[in-house]
């Protein structure tokens, strides 16, 4: 079985998070994608984020570690705190990200609930990673 990791960017300004939707399943989710070779799990995160947002951002630290075997893959997804540290004059996504928006925190947490069922509103008064092993605690 082969051992894939995925991470995402949760990155807060004002009440809102950034998120993207994506083409393949028209799903809302935090900006993130697989982890390439002989890349850390920080580089693979800001690299994602530039290239589904056009943000440049600075990982924090770890909030949530999700793991799960889909088909064959063993999957660990891993969302880092992030600080944006660059804005794009002009957004060009990625070929897999249909729209990138800043949106409220209440309806970043209702689109996420089933992928983080016990929600992401705590995250931003918390410290230490959330763990959860197919779904469960």
């Amino acid at each position: 079985m082969e051992r894939v990791d995925v991470v995402y960017s949760f990155a807060e300004e004002n009440g809102n998070i950034l998120m993207v939707k994506n083409k393949k399943n028209q799903s809302w989710t935090l900006p993130g994608g697989k982890v390439e070779a002989g890349e850390s799990l920080t580089e693979a995160a800001a690299r994602e984020m530039k290239e589904e947002t056009g943000y440049g951002i600075q990982p924090l630290d770890i909030l949530a570690i999700n793991e799960a075997v889909i088909s064959s893959e063993h999957v660990y997804f891993i969302v880092f705190r992030a600080r944006i540290t660059d804005r794009p004059d002009d957004i060009t996504f990625d070929e897999n990200i249909v729209e990138a928006k800043w949106m409220p925190l209440h309806e970043a947490d209702r689109l996420l609930s089933v992928f983080h069922p016990n929600g992401i509103m705590h995250w931003l008064n918390r410290e230490g990673a959330e763990y959860h092993h197919e779904g469960k605690k």
